[in-house]
């Protein structure tokens, strides 16, 4: 049970890291439309 839990906390942390980096993309495009 507790490897399990582990597993999806690791888990976890690379979906926030996909979500973080999306972010940082999607806002890096909208302040390089505004000059």
């Amino acid at each position: 049970m507790v490897n399990e839990k582990i597993v999806t906390l690791e888990n976890d942390k690379v979906d926030q890291g996909k979500v973080i980096k999306y972010l940082q993309n999607l806002a890096h495009k909208v302040v390089s439309k505004f000059p």
